[in-house]
């Protein structure tokens, strides 16, 4: 082979290699965004089921906003008559009774953005019980006294790749905590549930955390025509590192 062809031989060997690095590197881009874009949040709850066309979105519990509330979600218990709605004795867990005054919403991601996925544990969660639009609006409505709160995971699929739905959520941990009758946020530590394994790659072991936050009994409100019902102003959530 001549002196020539060697040179040429190089170019198109190196060439090729650096047409794959960056396939390779667009590749991993490509999930990392990915990951990044998988901020936003589904929420629904009790008050949503029972009026669906509500000009009072469940959105009102993220916009950062806590003068803005949930003035009733225990209203298909009061619609019924039911107080302590009771959970049918086979039902899946992940299952919920609109009976039961409950908010449910994706948290957040296991893992943040990076390459490979970093672990982000869940922290702590902070909650604005009752209607905190004004000190006489926290006192007309119901405030949640005991809530239960019920983590799921969900793993994480590519859609593009795997060409699969992700599975149903799985229960992961719960706690039942009881909260003061005051206003302003209250701090509620995390710290029983397990750290995020690693990931070598997305989505490998990214999850999605879902919750399920179920009133068990609320600190009535003084004005007889809403002291039953239970208002929630606000949800903020603690991850290791913000992203």
């Amino acid at each position: 082979m001549g002196r020539g062809e060697k040179i040429l031989l190089i170019a198109v060997v190196l060439g090729g290699c650096t047409v794959g690095s960056f396939w390779l590197t667009g590749r991993s881009l490509a999930k990392a965004r990915v990951l990044e874009t998988m901020t936003g949040r589904l929420i629904f709850t009790s008050a949503s089921y029972a009026d669906p066309e509500s000009p009072i979105s469940a959105g009102v519990l993220l916009d950062g906003e806590p003068t803005t509330a949930l003035p009733d979600l225990n209203a298909p218990a009061r619609r019924t008559g039911t107080r302590s709605p009771i959970r049918a004795a086979n039902s899946s867990i992940w299952a919920w009774s609109p009976d039961r005054a409950f908010v449910q919403l994706q948290v957040g991601l296991t893992h943040a953005p990076e390459r490979p996925p970093r672990p982000n544990p869940l922290l702590a969660m902070r909650v604005w019980p009752g209607n905190q639009a004004s000190a006489e609006d926290f006192r007309r409505t119901a405030r949640p006294r005991t809530v239960r709160l019920i983590f799921f995971r969900q793993q994480i699929v590519d859609l593009d790749r795997e060409y699969r739905l992700p599975e149903e959520p799985v229960f992961w941990k719960e706690k039942t905590v009881r909260l003061l009758d005051r206003m302003g946020p209250q701090r509620v530590a995390l710290d029983f549930l397990d750290e995020p394994g690693a990931s070598p790659a997305f989505p490998g072991e990214v999850q999605q955390i879902w919750l399920r936050l179920e009133i068990s009994d609320y600190f009535p409100g003084n004005d007889p025509v809403s002291a039953d019902a239970i208002a929630l102003s606000e949800l903020a959530f603690d991850f290791r590192d913000s992203y």
